[in-house]
C-alpha cells in the first residue's frame, strides 16, 4: 500500500490537535500550558519522557530528530512549569543529563491525551 502524502505537506499531528483542544479548556492545567508557553514540541518531549519514565537528552534528540539546543529549550520550559525534573550527574554532561516527569507532568500528559 502506497502512502500518497508528500513529505512537504504536513498535516496537524494528534499531539497538536490534542494540545490545542486541551488549551481551550477552562482549568488550571490549561492555564499552566498557556502561562509557560508550552508548545507542541514540548509536549512531545513530555509524552516521550512519561512513556519511558526517564530519558537522556541525547535519547530525546535522537528519537525526535531535534537539535540539542531545541531539546534543552523545551526541557527548560517544562521544568519551569514544574512538569519535569532535569538532572546532571557525573563528569560529562551529555552522558548524564536526564529528564524525568513530575507527578503533575504525568497528570497533564494523561489529561491532554484523554481529551475528546
Amino acid at each position: 500500500m502506497d502512502d500518497k502524502r508528500s513529505t512537504n505537506v504536513l498535516t496537524p499531528s494528534i499531539c497538536e490537535e490534542a494540545l490545542e483542544n486541551f488549551s481551550r479548556s477552562e482549568d488550571s492545567l490549561a492555564e499552566l500550558v498557556a502561562e509557560n508557553h508550552i508548545e507542541v514540541r514540548d509536549f512531545m518531549i513530555l509524552s516521550f519522557v512519561c512513556d519511558q519514565n526517564t530519558m537522556a537528552i541525547d535519547q530525546l534528540m535522537s528519537a525526535l530528530g531535534l537539535s540539542r539546543g531545541t531539546v534543552l529549550g523545551c526541557v527548560e520550559r517544562l521544568q519551569g512549569a514544574g512538569l519535569v525534573y532535569y538532572s546532571q550527574v557525573g563528569e560529562t554532561a551529555e552522558a548524564s543529563e536526564r529528564v524525568t516527569p513530575t507527578p503533575p507532568g504525568r497528570t497533564i500528559t494523561q489529561r491532554i491525551l484523554d481529551e475528546d
